[in-house]
């Protein structure tokens, strides 16, 4: 195969069409959920959900009920056999305690690109956990998936979001002015947080070392 230019041009191996699971961390097991989960996750949500509904729709109206968090389960193990374009997982310390979920969206093979999402319970705020799950996320995105892209969106009032990016590496490519509505019904503006590969292996030592301080 040829460029324009008439030299010999070679395609990028394929990624490999299947996000890895469970992650490994100092202090946490990012995995997929089983229906053995549900306790956990829907006493997270109900126990945040105050907190929850600052920036996140689907709390408003999501795991109501116990049989809502069984059903939502189900039907994430049904995107990962499929591995749709979005994927859930669930953090969980060592202990096998649930900290929070984070989830790959808006993904793209072709490119490959991904879009990180995340929330934490309560009591697991402020711990670090959520840097700690983004970058293994991220690690996995560039090393295992041959990213090309990561992106960290978040409404531009939620500074707990933005500062895990921003901690993590990524850098604010921009800002979509009214761009949303908020839940509180407001219009408001996007933050798009933007990660390649280049950037990834320029952070790299920072991972490390982040890393390498929680177990030291």
């Amino acid at each position: 195969m040829t460029d324009v230019s008439g030299r010999e041009a070679f395609a990028s191996p394929p990624a490999p069409r299947r996000f890895p699971e469970p992650l490994r961390t100092p202090r946490l097991i990012i995995r997929r959920y089983t229906l053995s989960d549900a306790p956990a996750l829907f006493g997270a949500v109900n126990r945040s959900r105050t907190s929850l509904l600052e920036f996140m729709p689907w709390a408003r109206s999501s795991h109501l009920i116990i049989e809502d968090t069984e059903e939502w389960i189900a039907r994430e193990r049904a995107r990962w056999l499929a591995q749709d374009t979005e994927l859930g997982f669930g953090m969980f310390r060592r202990d096998g305690a649930y900290v929070g979920g984070i989830g790959v969206h808006a993904i793209d093979w072709t490119v490959p690109r991904f879009e990180l999402g995340y929330w934490l319970d309560d009591p697991s705020v402020g711990r670090g956990y959520m840097q700690e799950a983004v970058r293994a996320m991220t690690r996995a995105c560039f090393d295992r998936c041959r990213a090309s892209r990561v992106e960290i969106r978040c409404d531009s009032r939620n500074t707990r979001s933005a500062r895990v990016a921003s901690a993590c590496g990524y850098r604010l490519d921009g800002t979509l002015r009214a761009h949303a509505r908020g839940t509180d019904g407001s219009i408001c503006d996007t933050m798009i947080w933007g990660m390649t590969a280049a950037d990834a292996v320029a952070a790299r030592s920072a991972w490390d070392a982040a890393d390498d301080a929680l177990v030291a």
